[in-house]
């Protein structure tokens, strides 16, 4: 394994600024024109017989547990890849990154707001493999991973009883934001009147809840069972999943200019987060699964083994993501709630297209 200047799991991120939908269209639109640069590397490599270098941006999460597993287990080498890892938060940077060709892969949200801002101009990012679901699979159900907290002391018992009050989600026009409008819809109020949104990067929901300066917030794991566990959150029930029963939640992307330059090593990309899944659920309970985890993520490691049995799944995609459905539902949901002007065309970001 091979790092950037600010890379690898034992480093500290900083939280992002956040970012208006606004801004992101203009940087969107501001770095159109780097698309249309080639670059050589990756084929010569390939036309070498040596590694290909994939240059990596990611988010320590734990849904982003079959990167750190291809890493560690030698999964990219088999493959004939070499990774190089640039940790960042934010998932607007992320992507910012991958358009500016600072980076040829993002492990990000299934469908985030960077990536359907540049749809709409025309530009698809492309779905190398999917990563952590909720839901139903293999006779169990896991879920929630986005949370509805407030502080343990707070009056609320249901998100009805938030009319009013500052609530933080991590992202504007994202889909825990549609998904939070839609409770609320479902609840009673109306969306856009009674709901009063802040952007707030998730690795800050517990401490803005603790000062005061929002009543509730839309918490992920494990940033929600920490707090919890400190005495600093209380659920009021999950998100994403009561709008998506099965919801992808994140997913490794890539941009239209990297898979042309490079269609083999995306081949090999998608091969290698299929294995690394396979081998994550033939390992489910094993002190080595954790171990990597708590490595990459900077969390315990018996926290990790508590969420992962319980909160999220992995499936295996070796010949490329299928479900399209799944991501055509949550773009309908962004268009009626008006964070998408139209309906962009999912199947595009498939990078067989």
């Amino acid at each position: 394994m091979t790092r950037g200047e600010v890379a690898g799991p034992a480093d500290r991120g900083h939280p992002a600024r956040p970012r208006s939908k606004g801004a992101a269209a203009l940087v969107v639109l501001g770095l159109i024109l780097p698309l249309l640069e080639s670059a050589a590397l990756p084929r010569a490599a390939e036309a070498q017989g040596q590694p290909m270098e994939v240059r990596v941006v990611y988010q320590p999460l734990k849904g982003s547990e079959p990167l750190y597993v291809a890493e560690e287990r030698g999964i990219f080498a088999r493959h004939g890849l070499r990774a190089r890892y640039i940790k960042m938060f934010g998932g607007g940077k992320l992507f910012q990154a991958l358009l500016a060709r600072e980076v040829d892969l993002i492990v990000n949200a299934a469908f985030a707001t960077p990536l359907y801002l540049a749809a709409e101009q025309g530009i698809y990012g492309k779905f190398v493999h999917p990563l952590n679901w909720t839901g139903q699979f293999r006779g169990k159900h896991y879920g929630p991973q986005s949370i509805l907290a407030v502080r343990p002391d707070h009056p609320a018992r249901a998100l009805p009883d938030l009319r009013g009050k500052p609530i933080a989600v991590h992202s504007f026009g994202s889909t825990i934001q549609a998904s939070l409008q839609e409770l609320a819809r479902r609840g009673g109020l109306d969306p856009r009147r009674d709901l009063v949104l802040t952007e707030v990067p998730f690795s800050r929901h517990e401490a803005v809840l603790r000062t005061g300066d929002v009543a509730a917030a839309v918490m992920v794991e494990p940033f929600f069972t920490v707090a919890r566990k400190r005495g600093n959150a209380r659920s009021l029930g999950g998100v994403i999943e009561v709008v998506f029963p099965d919801a992808l939640i994140s997913a490794v992307w890539t941009s239209e200019e990297y898979v042309k330059r490079s269609p083999e090593a995306v081949r090999r990309l998608q091969r290698a987060f299929a294995e690394a899944v396979d081998w994550i659920n033939a390992n489910e309970e094993s002190d080595e699964r954790y171990r990597i985890l708590a490595k990459w993520t900077g969390q315990e490691a018996a926290l990790l083994r508590e969420l992962s049995l319980s909160v999220e799944y992995f499936k295996a995609y070796p010949d490329g993501f299928t479900d399209w459905q799944v991501l055509e539902e949550e773009r309908n949901l962004l268009v009626k709630y008006g964070h998408l002007k139209r309906p962009v065309d999912v199947l595009r970001f498939d990078p067989r297209r």
